[in-house]
C-alpha cells in the first residue's frame, strides 16, 4: 500500500485538511493550518512600490496581444491524498491533473508492507509558468459592500511587458471603475492593479481576470461568496415518514431581507447519514476547549465502529477517519493536566474536572481499538477518577460541572455517580464501577427526576444489575409521548414561552440516555419511538444543541442503527403549485442523503408510497434587517470608535456583555462571537491583552472574520466590558456585521447585535 501526499507535516504543527473527496475527507477539522510552500492563495497581493509596475492610466488596444490558451481555475489548498496498491514488481503509477496553483508541491509517499515494513520517500513538484496573475479576494462579502479586486501580475520573463489587465463584467456585481487597466512590469518583477466592485447578487459567484501582453497571457477564475446583509436565521423541521400523505411549508418571515430566503429538503432512510455528511459541523459552535474538542472525536469513534460492525468500513474511509481521530487525540492532550486529569482549559484551570476526565476516559477507551492511545494516559485518568470516589461508592463534583442536574443536591450526586460509572464500565474498570453501581442501586427509589433516572437506568443496564428491571419500569413511568415519538424531560410543557424556562439540550440528552437504556433492556418497540423523537430534534448538520446532547444522542442512534435493517423501498413525491419532484429511497441508496431546493413561502404535499420509512428535514434560512429582542437575558453591544478610516488605520472595537436572567441561574460557559467587518483584520496582540487582563475570559480563537472569546461562567447580574483593535486592510464600504453571545450548554439563551457600517478610504 502506498499513500501519496503533497503535505510535509513538521513536528509540533497541526494541519488543516480541506476539500478532499468523500465524507470523511470533507471533515474540515478545527486545527490551525499551514499552506503548502509558495501557494498562490497563501499571501496577499503586494502593494505597489517604486520598483514594481503599477497602473499607468493609459488605454491599450488588444491588437497583437497573445491570446489565453487555458483559463486557470482549480486552486485546492491540499492535493493528492490517494491510496494505491503496488504490483508484484513493487511499482505503481498514478496519473493526476496538476492544480492551477503556481507553487512547489511537497510530495511524500508512505509505503506499508506486511513483509518489508514501512518506507518513506519525498520529492518536489514545481508548477510554474513565467507569466501569471494572482487575484486577491475576500473569502466572502456582503451584498452592497464596495471593495477592491486586487490583481498582481508576475513577469518572470527577461523583457519588460506592457500588459492589458481585464476584469470580465458580470451581472452579479457593479463595476465602479474601468474594466481594463494597463500596467508596465519590468523583467523578473511584479505589477499590480485594482478594480472596485459592489456585488448585488447573492450566492457563490465567479470572477474572471485576464492579463495579456505581446509575449504572454494568463487568465484565472476565482469564486466569491456573497452573503445577504442583516442577521442570519435558520428554522429546521424534521419528519419521519412512512406510507401516507404529509404537509410541509417553507414560509419565512415577512420581514426577511429580499432574496435572502432559501429552503431545502433533505431525504434519507438512515438515521446516521446526515450526521456522517456533516460531522465537522454537528453543532454550530467553536472547538476551543477540552470538551468542545470531543464533539468530532467521540462521534468519529462511534461511527467508525458502526461502519466496521456493519461491513461498510472501506480502507480509504478508515485512513481518513484515523487521521481525524489521531489529530483529535493529540489536541485533546493539550487539555490534560499534570495529575492526569482533564479540564476545559488544561493547566490554566485551578483543578481538573471529574465529569470531563470521565468523558475523555470513556471516549479514549472506545477509540483504542481504532488508533494508538497511550495506556499510561488511560491509567492516569482512571486512577485520578477513582481517587475521587467516596467510601459509599458515590462521586462529588470536582472542578467545573456543566449540568445543573449534576450540580443540584442529592439528585446531582446520583447523576454524576451514574455518569462516572458509565465511563468506568466502558473503560473496563470493574471494582470502582461496581461500588458506584451498588450506590446507585441503593438510591434508585429516591430518584424523582427524568435526567437522573435515565442516566442511572443506562448505568444499571450496562452493569447488568439485578435492579435494572425496576429502573426500566420507573423510567417508562416518566416517559412522555407526542406526535414525534417518546421522550423524557422534567417539564410536560414542551413549548415554554421564555428561553430560560426551556432546556432543550437537557431534554435531548435525557432522551438519549433513556434510548441507550431501552436498547440494552431489549425493548425494540420503545427504542424505535425514542430514536424517532431524537431524529426530530436534529439540526441541519446532523447534530443537536451542544456537545453532551450531541455525543450521547449519536451514540444512541449508532447503537440503534447497528441492529436496524435497511428494509426500505419508497417513492416520495413532493408537490406544490408549479413544482413536482419524485425521489426514490431503496436498499441500494438508503444511506444516501438526497437534497433538493424548494421555493420559499409555499405549502407542499409529500406523498410516500411503499415500505419502510424515510427521514425528511426541511431547512429554511433567511436574514432579518435587525436583531430581535429576546428578553435581554444576554445583552451584547459592539461599537467602533470611528466609522470613517483609511487603509492601515486602527479601529477600537468596544464590547459590552451582560447576563440578566429573571431568575438566579448560572449561564455556564458563554461563547462570545464578535464578527469583523469585510476589509479588516484583528490585531492579535490587543486580543491577547484582553485575555490576560480579564480573568473570566479563558481563551480566544480567530476563525476567519470572527474573534471567539470563551468566558468561563456568568452568574445572574454579571457583566463584562473590554475592547480590542482591528486594522483596515484595503478600501471598502463595509456593511454592519452580526455578533452574538450564547450559553454553550443552553444555546437558546443568547443575545446578538448588528454593528454599524464602516468605510475605509
Amino acid at each position: 500500500m502506498v499513500i501519496l501526499s503533497n503535505n510535509e507535516i513538521p513536528e509540533g504543527k497541526e494541519y488543516q485538511w480541506q476539500e478532499q473527496p468523500g465524507f470523511w475527507g470533507r471533515m474540515v477539522d478545527f486545527f490551525d493550518g499551514i499552506l503548502p510552500p509558495m501557494v498562490e492563495g497563501g499571501a496577499p497581493v503586494p502593494a505597489a512600490s517604486p520598483e514594481m509596475g503599477v497602473d499607468d492610466g493609459n488605454k491599450m488596444s488588444g491588437a497583437g496581444l497573445v491570446e489565453v490558451e487555458r483559463v486557470r481555475q482549480y486552486f485546492p489548498e491540499t492535493w493528492l491524498w490517494d491510496e494505491i496498491t503496488v504490483g508484484d514488481n513493487g511499482k505503481a503509477s498514478l496519473s493526476v491533473d496538476v492544480p492551477d496553483t503556481i507553487t512547489t508541491w511537497m510530495l511524500r509517499a508512505i509505503a506499508i508492507s506486511r513483509d518489508k515494513g514501512l518506507g518513506i520517500a519525498e520529492n518536489e513538484l514545481k508548477a510554474f509558468q513565467p507569466f501569471f496573475v494572482k487575484v486577491d479576494l475576500p473569502y466572502s462579502a456582503i451584498r452592497g459592500e464596495e471593495f477592491p479586486v486586487k490583481v498582481a501580475v508576475y513577469n518572470y520573463l527577461e523583457t519588460p511587458q506592457r500588459i492589458l489587465v481585464q476584469l470580465d463584467e458580470e451581472d452579479w456585481f457593479e463595476l465602479l471603475d474601468d474594466a481594463e487597466k494597463v500596467v508596465e512590469v519590468a523583467g523578473s518583477n511584479i505589477g499590480s492593479v485594482e478594480f472596485t466592485i459592489s456585488p448585488d447578487e447573492l450566492g457563490v459567484n465567479e470572477l474572471k481576470v485576464t492579463a495579456r501582453s505581446n509575449e504572454a497571457a494568463d487568465a484565472v477564475i476565482k469564486t466569491l461568496i456573497i452573503e445577504p446583509e442583516g442577521v442570519p436565521r435558520e428554522v429546521v423541521d424534521n419528519l419521519v415518514a412512512s406510507e401516507g400523505e404529509y404537509q410541509i411549508e417553507t414560509f419565512i418571515s415577512p420581514f426577511a431581507i429580499p432574496d435572502s430566503g432559501r429552503a431545502y429538503l433533505a431525504l434519507t432512510s438512515s438515521y446516521l447519514t446526515q450526521t456522517m455528511e456533516g460531522l465537522e459541523e454537528l453543532i454550530q459552535m467553536p472547538f476551543g476547549c477540552g470538551e468542545q474538542n470531543m464533539i468530532v472525536f467521540a462521534p468519529d469513534v462511534f461511527i467508525t465502529k458502526y461502519l466496521e460492525e456493519t461491513g461498510q468500513l472501506k480502507p480509504e474511509i478508515m485512513a481518513k477517519a484515523e487521521k481525524l481521530m489521531i489529530t483529535g487525540y493529540q489536541r485533546q492532550l493539550t487539555f490534560r493536566r499534570s495529575d492526569g486529569s482533564f479540564s476545559a482549559f488544561g493547566q490554566s484551570d485551578e483543578e481538573g474536572s471529574l465529569w470531563l476526565t470521565a468523558f475523555v476516559l470513556k471516549a479514549f477507551s472506545q477509540a483504542k481499538d481504532l488508533i494508538f492511545i497511550d495506556e499510561a494516559i488511560l491509567d492516569e485518568a482512571r486512577d485520578w477518577v477513582i481517587a475521587h470516589q467516596n467510601s459509599d461508592g458515590s462521586f462529588d463534583p470536582v472542578g467545573f460541572i456543566h449540568h445543573q442536574e449534576i450540580l443540584g443536591g442529592l439528585q446531582g450526586k446520583n447523576a454524576l455517580t451514574a455518569y462516572v460509572a458509565i465511563a468506568l464500565l466502558e473503560a473496563g474498570e470493574k471494582v470502582s464501577s461496581g461500588k458506584a453501581i451498588d450506590y446507585l442501586e441503593g438510591e434508585l427509589g429516591e430518584i424523582d427526576d427524568a435526567y437522573t433516572m435515565a442516566i442511572t437506568a443506562y448505568a444499571l443496564e450496562l452493569a447488568q444489575s439485578d435492579e435494572s428491571d425496576d429502573a426500566y419500569r420507573m423510567l417508562m413511568e416518566m416517559a412522555q409521548e407526542d406526535e414525534d415519538g417518546l421522550h423524557w424531560g422534567d417539564s410536560v410543557d414542551s413549548s415554554p414561552q421564555e428561553p430560560w424556562e426551556s432546556n432543550q439540550s437537557a431534554e435531548i440528552e435525557t432522551t438519549a440516555y433513556a434510548t441507550l437504556a431501552l436498547i440494552k433492556h431489549g425493548d425494540a418497540f420503545n427504542t424505535s419511538r425514542a430514536a424517532k423523537w431524537l431524529v426530530s430534534r436534529r439540526n441541519a448538520y446532523g447534530g443537536f444543541g451542544s456537545t453532551q446532547d450531541t455525543v450521547v444522542s449519536l451514540q444512541a442512534l449508532v447503537e440503534y442503527s447497528t441492529d436496524a435493517q435497511a428494509d426500505v423501498n419508497l417513492t416520495v413525491e413532493v408537490r406544490a403549485d408549479g413544482f413536482s419532484k419524485v425521489l426514490k429511497v431503496t436498499e441500494q441508496n438508503y444511506d444516501l442523503l438526497q437534497i433538493i431546493e424548494l421555493p420559499v413561502n409555499e405549502n407542499f404535499e409529500i406523498e410516500v408510497t411503499g415500505k419502510g420509512e424515510a427521514i425528511a428535514q426541511v431547512v429554511k434560512r433567511f436574514n432579518l434587517p435587525e436583531t430581535e429582542p429576546e428578553g435581554e437575558i444576554i445583552s451584547i453591544n459592539v461599537d467602533y470608535d470611528t466609522t470613517q478610516v483609511e487603509v492601515d488605520d486602527l479601529v477600537t472595537v468596544s464590547v459590552d456583555l451582560a447576563f440578566n436572567p429573571p431568575q438566579p441561574v448560572e449561564a455556564g460557559m458563554i461563547v462570545l462571537d464578535v464578527s469583523i467587518p469585510t476589509g479588516f483584520e484583528a490585531v492579535t496582540e490587543s486580543i491577547a491583552e484582553v485575555v490576560e487582563k480579564e480573568a473570566s475570559i479563558k481563551r480566544y480563537d480567530i476563525a476567519g472574520r470572527k474573534v471567539i472569546f470563551y468566558i468561563e461562567n456568568m452568574l445572574a447580574g454579571d457583566s463584562i466590558s473590554f475592547s480590542f483593535q482591528v486594522r483596515a486592510k484595503y478600501p471598502v464600504k463595509a456593511k454592519g456585521v452580526c455578533s452574538q453571545a450564547y450559553s454553550y450548554y443552553q444555546p437558546e439563551i443568547k443575545g446578538e447585535t448588528l454593528s454599524e457600517d464602516i468605510t475605509v478610504s
